[in-house]
């Protein structure tokens, strides 16, 4: 288990770019191998590391690249592979929060407005049912953790299913769906 959370733990690098738009642009796509070389040396370097997925993705220079090396299990041998999924857990927060607060920055959305206007009609639904009030829930309050929606991944349901079934693929809904329910049993 140790081998498989550390995987997860170092193995995803998330890499953004962003070029202003005044500079030329090339139709020659970038040349790989710079980052399979990087990619192995990093791998080398760390001795303790299980495996290594990366995935670089600046449209205004034409990179989409996504490289793996190592394990997604050691002892077995059984290689890592680009597109294997990977649980990220908490790690995802930091990358949301900075993508919203890049966002308010360019002011492409306000930190103040009610989610309301960001969600599904089904998640509405399923949110009002339960009491939530989300027309005075704002993004700041889910960056914060201070919109009163519980922790879904603390209800029994989820920790069930993820020690039974690990290899479950959650949508959105149903993860709002357990937080919703686990207030039920507060």
């Amino acid at each position: 288990m140790k081998a498989l959370f550390t995987l997860f733990l170092i193995s995803i690098f998330v890499v953004s770019c962003k070029v202003k738009t005044s500079s030329v642009q090339s139709d020659k796509l970038p040349d790989e191998k710079p980052f399979n070389e990087k990619l192995d040396s990093i791998y080398r370097a760390n001795s303790e590391t299980v495996g290594v997925l990366v995935h670089i993705e600046c449209p205004n220079k034409k990179i989409s690249w996504s490289g793996a090396v190592g394990y997604s299990n050691k002892q077995e041998k059984t290689k890592i592979q680009i597109n294997q999924p990977v649980l990220i857990a908490s790690n995802t927060k930091t990358f949301v929060a900075a993508t919203i607060l890049r966002l308010a920055e360019e002011n492409q959305l306000s930190l103040t407005a009610s989610i309301n206007e960001y969600l599904s009609k089904e998640t509405k639904l399923l949110l009002q049912n339960k009491g939530y009030d989300i027309s005075s829930i704002q993004l700041i309050h889910l960056l914060s953790h201070t919109s009163g929606i519980n922790n879904y991944a603390e209800s029994q349901g989820f920790r069930d299913k993820i020690r039974f079934n690990p290899t479950y693929k959650w949508t959105r809904q149903e993860q709002i769906e357990l937080a919703v329910l686990s207030m039920d049993k507060l």
